[in-house]
């Protein structure tokens, strides 16, 4: 990483940190800069406005749980159970982090639904793709039974998952949060339930 790129991921893992810990709304880019030492222009030099800043650090969240999904995916030594249990695991724990950390009011003037959109769906195209690697591997080894096509049933369940934790962004409230989570569960219970063992239970 050079010089440059260092400067510049400084300043969103610094936003980052600094969002959680306190809330967008009460983080100044005067607040980052104090944090890190750094001049204005440094700012400006990388990024055109603490809205920008924002939706970098969500650029990075995303990334990150893509690719902390494909760690397991694709991890040969664990079983389609143990795979599944953390990936279960793994969609609750960002979700949470998601609606605390990023889910914003009105501070920014741009649309939130139409921003996130994009990257999620983004998201989900790479994940299906690994899942379905995953299913039809589990399928040759008689991990899971389906009586559908693995391409239809990783769409259900991608999609399923993902619409039921993200719609509606800006009404997420503790209640809401907490029955969306009560939902992907029964997901994951109906899919845990084709497993080939006897125990179908998260």
């Amino acid at each position: 990483m050079t010089k440059e790129n260092k400067s510049k991921q400084k300043i969103i893992n610094i936003a980052t940190k600094m969002f959680a810990e306190k809330g967008v709304d009460k983080v100044s880019v005067r607040d980052i800069l104090r944090e890190i030492n750094g001049a204005s222009g440094m700012f400006y030099y990388y990024f055109k406005s603490k809205e920008d800043l924002y939706k970098a650090t969500v650029q990075q969240f995303i990334d990150k749980t893509i690719s902390k999904k494909r760690q397991i995916i694709f991890d040969d030594d664990l079983s389609l159970r143990e795979k599944l249990y953390f990936i279960y695991k793994a969609v609750i724990k960002d979700y949470e982090q998601f609606s605390k950390n990023y889910i914003l009011k009105d501070e920014f003037n741009f649309n939130k639904e139409s921003y996130f959109l994009p990257i999620f769906y983004k998201m989900l195209e790479t994940l299906s793709l690994d899942l379905k690697v995953m299913f039809n591997k589990a399928i040759d080894n008689n991990e899971i039974n389906l009586d559908m096509s693995v391409d239809t049933f990783v769409d259900f369940m991608t999609y399923g998952i993902w619409g039921v934790l993200y719609n509606n962004l800006s009404i997420l409230s503790e209640d809401n949060i907490k029955k969306n989570e009560e939902k992907v569960k029964k997901i994951f219970t109906l899919v845990f339930s084709l497993l080939n063992d006897e125990n179908h239970s998260i």
